[in-house]
């Protein structure tokens, strides 16, 4: 009689301990699915926004459309044969000098740096406790990834030939989708990568002594993009439009939603790693 209550107590412990597990996994799934939603309902809103002429003056828009227009059918050979190929630069210089100043970001490459960049603004938001720069961080994550996935879309549809494979800007090779670099000039991706972290720091802190080196920085990376014939002047433009537009709407998205980034260990069967929530 012992025995089998014994056994029974066993059983309702094993019972209990498994709705437990069932419990603690369906609430894990749940968490998932709601991290999923949260994070395709902002890719949404920021896909929709990023391009809409609600969000920007319709003035600015044709003015720039107008402007990248000029660049295509008259300045990209002229300005790739001034700055890529013979090397002379007017304006005192300023091209080269600030060409210079973007390899910085060239020479990393736009993921580490963005990954060293925003890592030690989230790490200093941390030690400091300072929300609003983990914002900051997690924010340019945001950005860099989307204006990523916009930009390498438009490079395979495009299929844009580079200044180094022909002294033509008109040669292009659409639906490259073999993903050929020779023909993904259009447009610059370095040059868009580095506009959408830095238009995310220059709105997040809106003062000059912030924007100004920002946007300077940006503006050196896509001037070393073009001194090394990595790309017609075209190309530099619509890059940098799409990370300022793609900058803003994350910056907009998150002053009405408030994210976070949640960094916790994972030990399993399986090994040790992390999960990484934004």
């Amino acid at each position: 009689m012992k025995t089998s209550i014994l056994h029974l107590v066993l059983i309702l412990i094993l019972c209990i301990k498994s709705l437990q597990g069932q419990l603690v996994e369906h609430e894990k799934t749940d968490s998932t699915i709601s991290t999923i939603q949260s994070q395709l309902d902002d890719f949404k809103y920021i896909t929709s926004h990023s391009f809409s002429s609600a969000q920007y003056p319709d003035w600015k828009l044709l003015a720039y459309t107008g402007l990248t227009m000029v660049f295509i059918l008259s300045y990209d050979t002229e300005y790739h044969e001034d700055y890529g190929v013979e090397k002379e630069y007017d304006l005192m210089g300023l091209p080269r000098v600030f060409g210079n100043i973007g390899t910085l970001y060239d020479r990393p490459g736009p993921l580490f740096f963005s990954m060293g960049l925003t890592g030690a603004l989230y790490g200093g938001g941390t030690v400091f406790r300072d929300h609003k720069l983990q914002q900051t961080a997690v924010m340019m994550v945001q950005s860099f990834i989307i204006t990523g996935i916009f930009t390498m879309a438009l490079k395979a549809l495009i299929g844009r030939a580079r200044p180094y494979v022909a002294n033509d800007p008109y040669l292009f090779k659409p639906f490259n989708f073999n993903f050929d670099s020779n023909f993904m000039s259009m447009p610059s991706g370095h040059t868009s990568s580095i506009f959408a972290l830095m238009t995310v720091l220059g709105k997040q802190y809106d003062s000059w002594y912030v924007r100004i080196p920002a946007y300077t920085f940006a503006l050196s990376v896509a001037l070393q993009r073009m001194n090394t014939s990595k790309h017609w002047g075209s190309d530099l433009l619509i890059g940098g439009a799409i990370g300022y537009l793609v900058g803003s709407a994350v910056v907009k998205r998150n002053s009405h939603t408030v994210g976070s980034l949640d960094i916790q260990p994972v030990v399993n069967g399986q090994g040790v790693g992390l999960t990484i929530q934004f």
